[in-house]
């Protein structure tokens, strides 16, 4: 579910004209407890390799932007950035920015054959667990 939207400028303003709203923010999936306007939980799809080479696991500094803008504009304290699973190698990494704002790193294995049903319940336990934060 892609809604609600949130802007990420407020207002643009040029010559003291107020020209509105620009920047929309549009996590991939929300989902909601109860208040339909807060998500409980964002997750944010990312279909590139992540390379654990250093101590920021991969991740790019501006997708950690990005969900920290997620996290701020949705008042959302937990947020996942999945990726694609590569090399049988799963990751469940948490980093904490700001007070108790919580972005989870975790991969998925897409690598299956989704024509086999046995694959298609083996990725909905995936799915499941990755939604364990």
């Amino acid at each position: 579910m892609q809604k609600p939207i949130r802007w990420f400028v407020e207002d643009k303003v040029v010559e003291e004209k107020s020209l509105g709203r620009v920047f929309q923010l549009r996590p991939d999936i929300q989902l909601f407890k109860t208040d339909k306007n807060t998500p409980s939980l964002i997750i944010d799809t990312k279909y590139k390799i992540l390379e654990s080479i250093d101590k920021k696991e991969g991740v790019s500094q501006s997708d950690l932007y990005q969900m920290s803008a997620y996290s701020k504009k949705f008042n959302c304290k937990n947020i996942i950035l999945l990726y694609p699973q590569v090399n049988q190698e799963k990751k469940d990494v948490k980093f904490v920015i700001d007070e108790n704002t919580n972005v989870f790193i975790k991969t998925i294995d897409l690598s299956n054959d989704l024509r086999v049903r046995h694959n298609i319940i083996k990725l909905k336990e995936d799915l499941k667990s990755v939604l364990i934060v």
